[in-house]
């Protein structure tokens, strides 16, 4: 018998030691919906005018799309309930009433989660406060963007494609984050693309190698144009995607990604001799053997709303490294 209590107590020595020695690690991912941001307003106290006024400004028209769509989705939500489930949320905007003299505008990442941005404006002139958020609008819907991309592509890291991802390694020399809906639609000398293709949309990205070293719109715009126009050919015969020119488009800045150094462009595709057509995200540069890398994603949506899937083009396009 007192053998038996020993063992038992010594049984629940163990056991309370590996309580103090093993901890649950709490899973601090943010959550929430792709192009959704959650404003935190006081309704009794933000008049329904700044309301709508910060509405609209997150509101505005996605850029480079061949259609009318939000940049965000916007959800208002009462201050009494902007409790623990919801400080999760990944893209936070938050107004609040203080005493100081001069209205704020603060943007900062990963307070209650990861990936997150948090936009705080505080101020007690009510006005003064929309005209902070106003004048700050740019870097704003900037920060809430890349967060957005962000969260994508880190929901892409668990369901990634890794015998993709090595082919395109041992091809190009970089790394993509790409997801196992996608699948080799063809391949040939310096140029890979991949596919997800379902019964109402496509959604594409091409990986090339060319001999640009110095890299600028229109020698993105050539290049993709040369490398569909060899590669990619639709069910007629002559039918090409290629880049449409109109007034601001496409838009071509630098861009840095990681440690690459290069160019993006936005803008929008169509087909010679036919009348498909869509969005698409462009980034190129040039690499250490002096050969220009381009990754470009885009996106065909017929009737369908585009934001979402040119979103999650772009994601593995900027997951490069």
């Amino acid at each position: 018998m007192k053998k038996i209590f020993i063992l038992c107590m010594a049984m629940m020595m163990v056991a309370t030691s590996c309580k103090k020695a093993f901890t649950v690690k709490v899973d601090n991912a943010s959550v929430g919906i792709a192009s959704e941001v959650l404003v935190i307003m006081d309704k009794s106290v933000w008049p329904q005018e700044i309301q709508d006024s910060v509405r609209k400004l997150l509101s505005v028209p996605q850029p480079c799309l061949n259609q009318d769509e939000p940049m965000f989705d916007v959800l208002l939500l009462d201050e009494q309930f902007f409790q623990a489930d919801k400080q999760r949320h990944y893209n936070i905007v938050r107004f609040e009433v203080t005493q100081d003299d001069s209205a704020t505008c603060e943007i900062s990442k990963g307070i209650y989660a990861n990936p997150q941005v948090i936009v705080e404006v505080k101020g007690k002139d009510l006005y003064e406060c929309l005209q902070c958020f106003a004048n700050q609008q740019d870097e704003i819907r900037t920060a809430l963007y890349e967060n957005d991309i962000q969260k994508i592509s880190s929901a892409y890291e668990t369901i990634l494609n890794v015998e993709l991802q090595r082919r395109i390694k041992d091809k190009f020399g970089i790394l993509l984050t790409v997801p196992k809906d996608y699948s080799v639609a063809r391949e040939g000398d310096d140029f890979l693309w991949i596919a997800y293709r379902t019964y109402v949309n496509d959604r594409f990205v091409m990986i090339y190698r060319s001999d640009s070293t110095v890299i600028t719109r229109e020698s993105m715009i050539n290049d993709r144009n040369n490398f569909c126009r060899k590669f990619i050919e639709g069910e007629k015969e002559s039918v090409h995607p290629v880049v449409t020119r109109l007034a601001g488009l496409p838009d071509a800045r630098p861009m840095q990604l990681g440690s690459k150094i290069g160019m993006e462009m936005r803008g929008l595709w169509e087909t010679e001799n036919d009348y498909m057509g869509g969005p698409f995200y462009h980034f190129s540069y040039v690499n250490a053997q002096n050969k220009c890398i381009s990754v470009d994603g885009f996106v065909y949506a017929p009737n369908e709303p585009k934001r979402n899937y040119l979103r999650q083009v772009e994601a593995i396009v900027k997951s490069v490294k």
